[in-house]
């Protein structure tokens, strides 16, 4: 009888602690954020610059508001990879190099577990709920012509 309530005892904190909740430590996480020009579009753009917030990014959300994304300062150029382990929309990625010039843009699926994968150089990567980058008609080789003052929010 021990036994069985030790396993369900477990079972319940898998439960709670696993799948799709938001850990404690996220809450503790904050993001500023920057206005920018995104292609043809105004947004307010989180800046994700240490470690912890890159590993968090935009998981544990049910919605993005169209004009709000995030950017991520990237700590080395070796072809940055994200994945959606727990993100529940669906994101349009730019990768940008250190002159904020579009090197390439991938769509990532919500809970998507796969690598999407940067380009070498990618200084900058920038989220945005999908088809959002489209509609501010952003393309490969555009540069941002106001790109986010990260001055102030980088450590």
């Amino acid at each position: 009888m021990r036994m069985k309530a030790v396993l369900l005892a477990a079972l319940l904190a898998f439960g709670v602690a696993g799948g799709n909740t938001r850990p404690a430590a996220a809450d503790e996480i904050t993001f500023d954020a920057v206005p920018a020009t995104v292609g043809s579009c105004a947004m307010d753009l989180e800046v994700a610059a240490t470690a912890r917030q890159r590993s968090l990014g935009l998981m544990h959300r049910d919605s993005l508001p169209r004009d709000r994304g995030m950017v991520f300062a990237m700590p080395n150029r070796n072809a940055p990879g994200f994945w959606m382990k727990n993100t529940l929309i669906d994101l349009d990625i730019a990768f940008l190099d250190e002159g904020w010039r579009v090197m390439a843009i991938e769509q990532m699926k919500a809970l998507d577990l796969s690598i999407t994968r940067g380009p070498r150089g990618t200084a900058y990567a920038l989220e945005a709920n999908l088809g959002v980058l489209a509609d501010c008609n952003l393309r490969i080789g555009d540069v941002l012509t106001q790109p986010p003052d990260l001055s102030r929010v980088i450590p």
